[in-house]
């Protein structure tokens, strides 16, 4: 089975879920801050489940925004998705 932990990023904070590719919703969705703290904790509710290896972090490139958590789950050897917005052209 696969995972994806999404990230809705914004300013200081992001909304996390973590769920299954069926569908199965391991973490509910939650906010937290960018700060360590915060990082650390999804990173043991994660390895508590032991799914790192077949888990994918999907962010949006916000602006800076998606810096903090980027670097965190890059420097803890998670695969990191960036998903960039195009923009629209009239």
């Amino acid at each position: 089975m696969k995972y994806v932990l999404v990230l809705d990023v914004a300013k200081g904070k992001s909304m996390f879920m973590l769920s299954s590719d069926i569908g199965e919703v391991l973490l509910e969705p939650t906010e937290h801050i960018h700060n360590k703290s915060y990082f650390e904790k999804i990173d043991s509710d994660i390895n508590k489940l032991n799914i790192k290896d077949n888990l994918t972090v999907v962010m949006e490139a916000t602006s800076i925004y998606h810096k903090a958590p980027e670097r965190f789950f890059k420097e803890n050897n998670y695969h990191v998705a960036r998903c960039i917005k195009e923009l629209e052209s009239l």
